[in-house]
């Protein structure tokens, strides 16, 4: 990937609407990345940033990443000139990609490839992207970059992508899920490169040091013939590069940093927004809140539509997958946007050229639109589309936090016909419903709990024990109390509780006699005497062979 092809490009001046240079290395060079890094790590450890609520999630992605992608669209639809110019990517690689992602939903194995090329690609666009700022900053200032000094600098990204791929190899599954955020793995799978977890340390430990020789010689080399005034965007952009990943592949999986998989995207797109804002504003003079908000409203539009089509409730039926179609139409429409964006940002374009590398406003061949109905329509659709994140948000806070089982039961209703589900409504719903004696539906909604979110131990433990009742599944029962103690660290007494039912159940005594004496003291030390009770009746009934009668809660 060359800086011609990697991506968008910003320029080196300070745009009309960010008025110094430290500002523009701040936002558009990665100097943002830097600052972020470290508070992302300290959130991650000291602020629960794993835990914290999925709107907010819902509305960085709204503010920023949907965004960058609608500005992709623009650069590519919005003129005729440009849809005729880029027809084989604008017109037939779309259908093409609709087309797969309309055959993934019939098909787990075809949208797992999918999904699996969008995780390796990701990490080779940011880097291609990154190498195309340092190129175009190192051009603005007018740096000599002989073919050295190129070759150490592109080396220096494409290392860092190589080290990354391997964290990835190494990662699996487990990054797939609590990392990049494409769900749990039970119906589209992130597939692992065939590299042996050993042989994937032995290759980052040989390319690291490469990788780092690689960097410093790009800095010295262009320190020979620049001031550091001039190299000042480069070497930020090459220390985000790094810092998010080539150090993460050096340490263990387990480091918070690897969460921020999430807020690297964001933050790509912040600096993507930034660039195309540039260019717009030297193309066509659109000032830079109008320009967001059309990239706002169009990219909510291709974002939410199309698998919200194919919901449950609307085209799902015909289609075995259509539950999970968000997951695979958000991996192809990731790749749409990588290709499209090596196509259409490339500086031997002489629009581009002249709007990213020199200074003034140039004037483009101004369209006069053929139907004016078009556009509006467009912007009413992404309207609609940027508020449904929203009202889903409202309806998971209404339905979780309601005591009326009737208003659980239609939101989880409403929720389902549009494919939002949420873990949070399934769960209370799932309560509301063994308060009222539904056995068969409490564990239906637990399980649809678990399906969303594996490991919920609040859904786990009930679910157990609603199914000692069946003696065929008091083996599954005992699993899943084991997990949900587990996941809460031995430090719930109700969970506690459950697995003494389970053990009791399945003839282990002395370990329900653990968990039980467990469950009395922990529940004391906390002041739940209503726990403490229930746990004391179990446990002398462990001594006494008196019948376990139940307990819900």
């Amino acid at each position: 990937m060359t800086a011609a092809a990697s991506g968008p490009t910003p320029a080196e001046a300070p745009s009309p609407y960010l008025h110094h240079p430290w500002i523009d290395a701040l936002v558009g060079y990665g100097g943002f990345y830097l600052l972020t890094a470290p508070l992302v790590i300290a959130l991650a450890s000291s602020a629960g940033l794993l835990e914290w609520p999925i709107w907010f999630a819902t509305i960085a992605a709204l503010l920023i990443s949907v965004p960058h992608y609608g500005a992709t669209y623009l650069r590519v639809y919005e003129k005729r000139s440009e849809r005729r110019r880029y027809a084989v990517f604008a017109i037939y690689l779309t259908g093409a990609l609709f087309a797969a992602f309309v055959a993934s939903l019939y098909s787990a194995r075809l949208g797992s490839i999918f999904l699996t090329i969008y995780i390796y690609w990701s990490p080779w666009h940011f880097a291609g992207q990154n190498f195309g700022v340092a190129m175009t900053s190192l051009r603005r200032r007018r740096v000599h970059i002989d073919p050295l000094a190129r070759r150490l600098l592109y080396a220096s990204f494409a290392l860092g992508f190589g080290l990354s791929t391997l964290a990835l190899s190494r990662l699996g599954a487990s990054f797939q899920g609590n990392v990049v955020g494409t769900g749990d793995g039970s119906v589209y799978e992130f597939y692992r490169l065939g590299v042996p977890t050993d042989v994937a340390t032995v290759l980052i430990q040989i390319l690291a040091p490469i990788y780092t020789a690689a960097t410093i010689g790009a800095i010295v080399r262009l320190a020979s013939v620049a001031t550091f005034r001039d190299l000042v965007p480069t070497i930020s952009v090459l220390l985000t590069h790094g810092l998010w990943y080539a150090l993460p592949a050096l340490l263990t999986e387990q480091i918070p940093l690897l969460y921020a998989g999430v807020w690297v995207s964001a933050l790509h797109a912040a600096q993507y927004l930034w660039i195309t804002s540039y260019y717009a504003k030297k193309s066509d003079g659109a000032p830079p809140s109008r320009f967001f908000g059309k990239c706002l409203l169009i990219g909510s539009a291709i974002a939410v539509v199309p698998p919200l089509a194919f919901s449950p409730g609307l085209l799902g039926p015909v289609a075995p997958l259509s539950a999970h179609a968000a997951i695979v139409f958000f991996a192809l429409m990731n790749i749409h946007h990588f290709i499209l964006d090596g196509a259409v940002w490339k500086l031997r374009d002489g629009r581009v050229a002249r709007a990213l590398l020199h200074d003034g406003t140039f004037d483009e061949e101004k369209e006069v639109p053929k139907q004016r109905w078009l556009r509006p329509t467009l912007y009413a659709v992404g309207l609609a589309a940027l508020l449904l994140p929203v009202w889903v948000s409202v309806e998971v806070m209404r339905a979780a936090s309601s005591t009326d089982h009737a208003v659980v039961e239609s939101a989880a209703k409403r929720l389902a016909f549009f494919g939002r589900d949420n873990p949070d409504v399934s769960f209370v719903l799932g309560q509301h419903r063994a308060i009222a004696d539904d056995r068969a539906g409490a564990i239906t909604a637990y399980r649809r709990t678990l399906e969303m979110s594996p490991g919920h131990p609040g859904a786990s433990y009930r679910l157990a024990g609603l199914l000692l009742a069946n003696p065929d599944d008091r083996p599954e029962a005992l699993e899943l109390a084991r997990a949900a103690v587990n996941t809460t660290g031995y430090a719930d007494p109700a969970a506690l509780i459950v697995l003494g039912r389970a053990n009791l159940a399945t003839g282990n005594v002395p370990s329900a006699r653990l968990a039980l004496e467990n469950a009395v003291r922990i529940a004391s030390q906390t002041g739940d005497q209503e726990l403490a009770r229930i746990a004391t009746r179990l446990l002398r009934s462990t001594s006494s062979g008196s019948p376990d009668r139940g307990w819900r809660r």
